[in-house]
């Protein structure tokens, strides 16, 4: 049996969980606990990169994971094929990658990630993962895969991958029946901890994962429906599907779930005018490749439920960062920040188009994507508020 705790709506220090014979301790949050809690701000654009510059080197599309290495440059990827560097003040130092499949370059590089003094991992859909040293100079391809375009990958301090995979199911369905069935389906996602050298090692869990549709031959997600989070960062990794608000804390040495934070808030509704909106919202911006073209189009079809939560992130304090789900279209999302225990510490508002990378202790770094599509680095000043 596991162990339950009811937090009131003031959370007082001293509350404590009762844990069961397998270590496992649920919290359980009211939502209007939420609201009570301290209110912490980005008051300050400390850093951008990418507006109101005409040089090519100042100008950003597809950028994604900025990060501030410990020398203060700032590195992200671009276009998917590259890699720019800049120093402190924003800037521009050098370019490395190109387009094409030897060493250093690039199909579809959609993530970088820091290592030990300042390397770096290359995350490319089709190559693979490749190491580089501090300038960006490949050094050598790593034997990890990436499955899933997008999928939440993060490296722990001993050197293996933990990421998630999300559709399993759906590759083997795929290879034993092509493209015959029709319907909505729901995969699994694994949470899996590869071994250092790169081979598939643990699964740390098994949580329900994305939903999809198959229609005469296409198949695509299901407009409004969630997907799966992870983050991991120093001592705290956590997961989950973003269809529950309940966060799954892991121990980073065995791999064991520790506890379960659960926030007591009912789902919004799915309607077709929202399935309608996000649709004109994503076409507007990525073109007509939503939803997937592969064949006949797909009918515009929704989740019943919205998701309750859209990605984590985990700061240097160890700190679970968490996005409430909204519209793309909204102006800015919420994010409550949970401590190490799993209990709610704050909340804080943020810019919709702010796509997170980075949090440190008095900064929150990102790629910032405007109304036009223009992408920017940005870096603001966190104030931390009691």
């Amino acid at each position: 049996m596991i162990w339950a705790v009811l937090l009131p709506a003031v959370l007082e220090p001293q509350s404590a969980s009762e844990r069961d014979s397998a270590g496992i301790a649920v919290l359980t949050v009211q939502a209007r606990a939420l609201e009570s809690l301290p209110r912490w701000t980005l008051d300050t654009l400390l850093l951008e990169i990418g507006r109101n510059r005409e040089e090519p080197e100042y100008q950003l599309h597809l950028a994604a994971a900025p990060w501030r290495l410990s020398d203060g440059r700032i590195v992200a990827a671009n276009q998917q094929y590259e890699i720019r560097f800049y120093d402190a003040g924003g800037r521009h130092l050098r370019t490395v990658g190109r387009r094409g499949r030897g060493p250093g370059e690039y199909q579809q590089l959609w993530s970088i990630l820091p290592i030990s003094r300042d390397s770096l991992l290359a995350f490319d859909f089709v190559r693979g993962v490749s190491r580089l040293d501090p300038s960006g100079q490949f050094v050598r391809a790593m034997p990890w895969q990436v499955t899933s375009l997008g999928l939440p990958i993060v490296l722990l301090p001993d050197a293996t991958l933990l990421l998630a995979d999300d559709n399993p199911s759906m590759r083997r369905l795929q290879e034993r029946h092509g493209m015959t069935f029709t319907g909505l389906f729901r995969d699994t996602a694994l949470i899996i901890r590869t071994t250092p050298d790169g081979q598939a090692g643990d699964t740390l869990d098994i949580i329900p994962g994305q939903w999809w549709q198959f229609q005469r031959g296409n198949y695509g997600g299901l407009l409004l429906s969630s997907g799966v989070f992870l983050a991991a960062r120093g001592s705290t990794i956590v997961a989950g599907d973003g269809a529950a608000f309940a966060i799954r804390w892991y121990d980073p040495a065995t791999g064991d779930l520790q506890r379960i934070t659960r926030v007591n808030i009912q789902p919004g509704r799915g309607t077709r005018a929202l399935a309608d909106r996000l649709l004109a919202f994503e076409r507007a911006r990525y073109g007509n490749r939503v939803p997937p073209s592969e064949g006949p189009p797909l009918d515009v079809r929704f989740a019943e439920r919205l998701p309750l939560i859209e990605l984590a992130r985990v700061d240097a304090q160890g700190m679970a960062w968490i996005r409430r789900w909204g519209m793309p279209d909204e102006a800015n999302a919420e994010w409550i920040v949970f401590d190490r225990t799993g209990r709610p510490e704050a909340r804080i508002t943020m810019p919709s188009g702010l796509r997170v990378s980075q949090i440190e202790n008095d900064f929150v770094l990102g790629i910032f994507r405007d109304p036009d599509g223009v992408d920017s680095i940005s870096r603001y000043r966190l104030r931390r508020t009691r």
